[in-house]
């Protein structure tokens, strides 16, 4: 995406409820979309993006527990052609990117703090809709959190899925031979065993990779958030951690992003900081 746009939708009672929760998200939303966190984003061809609004909506009854691919995306299609979201997909550089904050009693997977995907809306013959589930908020353990709690507890799940879905929408962004975006390179400590999170203009964030600089950004972070049901994976993992690390990317990256077959599914591994690649898109 070059000139993203950014949509939320809060999909719990709790949101109806609590909309002090709403609009601190959506200050945090506005405030990274234009601050320094997402600068380094230039280099990938994708400048400043824009927080467009935000709806909350009541889950019906019969919203399942588990929540995957088709039933988000349908929902969505759904929610947009009878205009409970009046936001609609424009040009696919464009977007918007619908985050989604799923309901409190659903689960898109086990350890699951997010991920980011995408399909065609309506009649286009190309990707045109770009979504980010984020259930990492379900794990807080006060409920019902309180706003700044609430914010705390995904910001930078959210960031993480932000930056990749910005480079990589649809599989022909920028990531590894292995499936690892600019957020997958610089998420974990050394050990792997909690997730990077630094302080940025007030908000809690992720890392991710600066290839000009061949950095982590930005720069100062520590661990925070633990893996597992109380800090959650991010990242378009759409199945667990398979088994966990496994000991790195089959050895380590070895030089950097091959081309070849874009995956959707996208396994967290301990993986050394290398050089995200584009990848060339597919034949009309």
């Amino acid at each position: 995406m070059t000139s993203p746009d950014v949509f939320a939708i809060y999909w719990d009672r709790y949101f109806r409820d609590t909309p002090q929760a709403v609009a601190r998200m959506n200050r945090f939303l506005s405030a990274i979309l234009r601050g320094s966190y997402t600068s380094r984003l230039r280099q990938y061809g994708v400048r400043r993006g824009r927080f467009v609004g935000s709806k909350v909506i009541t889950p019906d009854p019969d919203t399942p527990s588990s929540l995957d691919h088709k039933y988000i995306e349908d929902q969505l299609t759904s929610w947009i052609t009878y205009g409970t979201v009046r936001a609609k997909p424009t040009r696919p550089e464009r977007g918007p990117l619908y985050v989604v904050f799923t309901p409190n009693y659903t689960s898109l997977g086990p350890g699951l703090c997010g991920y980011h995907d995408f399909g065609r809306y309506g009649t286009s013959k190309v990707n045109n809709l770009f979504w980010a589930p984020i259930q990492q908020w379900h794990y807080v353990a006060q409920s019902p959190p309180k706003p700044e709690k609430f914010v705390n507890s995904c910001s930078w799940g959210v960031s993480h899925e932000l930056v990749e879905a910005f480079t990589d929408p649809d599989n022909q962004g920028y990531h590894t031979a292995h499936g690892c975006e600019i957020g997958d390179i610089c998420e974990c400590t050394s050990d792997c065993t909690k997730i990077k999170i630094v302080k940025v203009d007030g908000w809690l964030v992720e890392t991710y990779w600066d290839n000009e600089n061949q950095i982590c950004y930005p720069p100062g972070a520590t661990g925070g958030a633990n893996r597992g049901t109380n800090g959650g994976i991010n990242g378009g993992i759409n199945g667990g951690i398979n088994g966990g690390i496994n000991g790195g990317i089959n050895g380590g990256i070895n030089g950097g992003a091959n081309r070849g077959t874009a995956r959707r599914k996208r396994r967290r591994s301990k993986a050394p900081r290398r050089t995200p690649e584009k990848r060339p898109k597919r034949p009309a």
